[in-house]
């Protein structure tokens, strides 16, 4: 018995089944293989609650999203196949984008090739680490253009390692998926439904809303304010009709959804704040056209002005809330003809919000500018363009203009020959002004001719000047300067009505041929033209407060093309009023860098200025006949920041030699032939002046400093029915980390200047803004205008 038991091959075949060998060694390769995979999805969880993508825009159920793409990814790499985990870890390579990024993706590669030749066990292992390095990219990954690019590669890239998971996993796995995708699915489903049904509810507030908003804005434009206020309310109705509509529980529901949430917050916002600042705007329009902008009997009610500048306020406070929220819904979640529609929507908001500050600015600043506090005198020049200067043109009549309490009184009209005969009596007067304006034109005989005081292209030195010779002349210290020319008396003439002088009647049409050229025609003498001036200054006064209906609004409206280029000015001599008439836009300076105050707020400093401003020296009239083209070609360097540009002027003189009168086409015994069009051209550039020519041959200039450029002068003779060409080579650094802005300086003269402005690369980078025509790398732009232009572009 005792061998029997003995003996191996005796023992029945069960016994030997279960003699155990070593208990806890299939438990160790499982054990460790959990491990990796609890490690793997640890950190892939701790990536992700340190991302910032925001699927719904809600922080925590944005978190619980990312985790559980982060969990998703390493599980369906730890069952996906070695195949899957390549192709994904490859993918994620390609699109990194970054050295860091790219070797963790190849380690994902490395981990899935190795996990091909190991053992079942070891693949599970080299599966995890192959998720870890994918969720390390996917969650990395950043695409400047097209938006939303790194999202539809993230989810690619996944797809690739659960499709993966779904063929070669466990069925666990497979049902998980499958239950997984069928529920989000489902939700997003009853989402789009509930989404629909409140939208096509909502839909004909929407369009009344907006059919109300475009009717307010026509009327805002006409300066009926009280029915816009109306209309605008109606608007605010519809809007509060269709925020009730998207607000109820089963359509704010999908905001836990990816992707239905962004567009239901966008929705969201837009109707909810469109509807309080349309609501508030409403309010304030009724207001002020309850006569707190109207000049009634000669005189603006500075107390209901007052009454209503804390509305205004509001309104541009609420506008301003709506402008950065609308900016900060602009995700990369948002389906690209709804981000196309919101950047429309984004743009229209900032010049909203832009305006809207810049009516509570000089709303707050009116009454005291009207003389609540004392007194105002404001010195009128009119100003001819006909004889080019920097700032319009040569000085012809004057006025003052005096405002006590919101009461309106125009004073004496003078001549501007009566201001030289005054200085000239005054013994030792000195011109006084900013030291740029000195240091330029201190050799010109300003005291002697003020009628050249407006010289400078920037208007806020050429107020500084013209004040004090006007205090020195008459002892008659003035708050502020305006400078008017044709087109503004065309304006106003538009709102008033025809005037009669003279026996010469005056349009909105009319007034600005008449004054530039038939004028010179009509009167035999200089004191005939000046005398008619006078009237018409005093006529067109008196039409303004004369209106049946006239208010602050509508000639604002009236005025607002002259103000754009520059044709309309004021300079303040209070530098906090100045400051905000230059935030309206309204004190024409010049755009160069070291000027901040004369550059439009919304743009800041600039890089380069591209400028041409002619003086006549003739002492005609021939400017009216005057067209120029303007062309500025530059090449950048992005790598370096260097600049080399090409700019032309083509001067082109229609005047005829014969047939008008010495006033328009004669040289005032400069001894030219009649009808030359003789110009001091003065070029100015943010870089270095390297060569110039004329028709093709040498050009010599002479090269200063003003404003902080370069300005290159030379004058210029154009015959009758000639063009001549000016062409000059620039060269210079642009930085180049914050775009490349560029300002082109207009100058008010009768006919408006076409101007081309072509920009590209030398390594032939994209150049990417709005605002300026792309073909290739190279941007361009073409216009005809006699106002500044400015262009932003991003380049590399």
């Amino acid at each position: 018995m005792r061998t029997a038991l003995t003996d191996p091959a005796a023992e029945p075949r069960y016994a030997r089944r279960v003699v155990p060998t070593t208990s806890a060694a299939p438990a160790r390769p499982r054990l460790r293989r959990v491990g990796v995979v609890a490690m793997a999805a640890i950190a892939a969880v701790g990536i992700a609650a340190f991302d910032d993508a925001a699927p719904t825009g809600q922080p925590f159920v944005d978190g619980v999203w990312r985790v559980g793409a982060a969990l998703l990814t390493v599980i369906s790499a730890t069952l996906a196949g070695p195949v899957a985990g390549v192709i994904a870890a490859a993918a994620a390579a390609g699109a990194s984008g970054d050295v860091v990024l790219f070797l963790v993706a190849v380690v994902g590669i490395a981990a899935a090739v190795v996990a091909s030749r190991a053992l079942p066990l070891r693949r599970r292992e080299l599966g995890a680490v192959t998720g870890l390095a994918v969720s390390v990219v996917v969650f990395r990954l950043s695409f400047t253009a097209p938006h939303g690019m790194a999202t539809l590669v993230a989810g690619a890239v996944v797809a690739v390692l659960v499709l993966g998971a779904v063929i070669d996993g466990e069925r666990w796995y497979r049902r998980t998926v499958v239950a997984t995708v069928l529920t989000i699915g489902f939700a997003m489903v009853l989402g789009l439904l509930a989404l629909g049904l409140a939208g096509l509810g909502a839909r004909s507030d929407v369009t009344a809303a907006i059919d109300d908003a475009d009717a307010a804005q026509q009327l805002i434009h006409d300066g009926e304010l009280g029915r816009a206020g109306v209309r605008v309310q109606d608007a605010a109705a519809a809007l509060q009709r269709t925020d009730e509509a998207i607000s109820k529980p089963w359509v704010r529901v999908t905001k836990l959804l990816p992707v239905l949430a962004q567009h239901v917050e966008l929705l969201d916002t837009l109707v909810g704040l469109g509807a309080e600042a349309t609501e508030t705007a409403g309010a304030v329009l009724t207001r002020l056209d309850d006569g707190a902008l109207a000049i009634n009997d000669g005189s603006v009610d500075i107390a209901t002005l007052a009454a209503v500048t804390p509305d205004v306020e509001q309104l541009a406070s609420v506008v301003h809330e709506l402008a950065l929220r609308v900016d900060e819904l602009d995700s990369p979640w948002l389906v690209s003809p709804v981000r196309s529609r919101l950047r429309t929507v984004r743009d229209d908001l900032a010049d909203l919000d832009e305006e809207a500050t810049r009516a509570s600015a000089a709303i707050g600043f009116a009454p005291a500018m009207l003389g609540a506090d004392g007194p105002r005198r404001y010195l009128v020049v009119f100003a001819t363009p006909s004889e080019a200067r920097g700032s319009v043109g040569l000085l012809g009549n004057w006025a003052v203009l005096t405002v006590t309490d919101g009461r309106l009184a125009l004073g004496g009209v003078g001549r501007i020959s009566d201001l030289a005969a005054l200085l000239a009596a005054e013994p030792d007067v000195a011109l006084g002004g900013p030291a740029r304006y000195l240091d330029a034109y201190g050799g010109y005989d300003i005291v002697g001719e003020p009628q050249d005081a407006t010289i400078s292209p920037h208007f806020p030195d050429v107020g500084e000047v013209v004040a004090g010779l006007f205090a020195s002349a008459t002892g008659t210290t003035v708050n502020g300067v305006v400078l008017a020319d044709p087109a503004t008396l065309a304006g106003i003439l538009q709102l008033t009505g025809p005037i009669v002088v003279d026996d010469v009647r005056l349009d909105a049409r009319t007034a600005e041929r008449f004054l530039l050229v038939d004028q010179y025609e009509t009167f035999a003498s200089n004191d005939q033209r000046i005398d008619f001036l006078s009237g018409v200054i005093q006529q067109a006064f008196l039409a303004v407060l004369s209106m049946d209906s006239s208010d602050l609004w509508t000639l604002r409206n009236a005025l607002r093309e002259p103000v754009r280029q520059d044709r309309l000015a004021i300079y303040a001599m209070v530098d906090s009023e100045q400051t905000v008439l230059a935030e309206l836009g309204l004190t024409a300076g010049f755009p160069a860098p070291g000027l901040e105050p004369a550059l439009d707020a919304e743009h800041g400093p600039v890089d380069d200025v591209v400028a041409a401003i002619t003086l006549n020296r003739g002492q005609n009239k021939i400017d009216a006949f005057l067209h120029r083209w303007v062309s500025y070609d530059a090449l950048v360097d992005p790598a370096t920041g260097g600049l080399r540009a090409r700019m032309v002027v083509e001067l082109t003189n229609d005047a005829p030699a014969a047939g008008l009168s010495e006033a328009i086409i004669g040289s005032n015994d400069q001894g030219l032939p009649p009808g030359t069009n003789w110009q001091r051209l003065r070029l100015y550039s943010a870089h270095r002046f390297v060569a110039a020519t004329i028709d093709g041959g040498p050009l010599a200039m002479q090269v200063g400093e003003e404003f902080g450029l370069a300005v290159a002068t030379a004058d210029v003779q154009i015959p009758a029915g000639a063009t001549v060409t000016i062409v000059v080579e620039l060269e210079g650094e642009v930085d180049l980390r914050d775009g490349y802005d560029l300002a082109v300086a207009g100058q008010a003269l009768p006919n408006p200047d076409r101007v081309d402005i072509t920009v590209w690369t030398t390594d032939g980078s994209a150049v990417s803004e709005a605002g300026m025509a792309a073909t290739g790398s190279q941007w361009f732009s073409s216009t005809t205008t006699s106002a500044d232009l400015r262009h932003h572009l991003a380049i590399g």
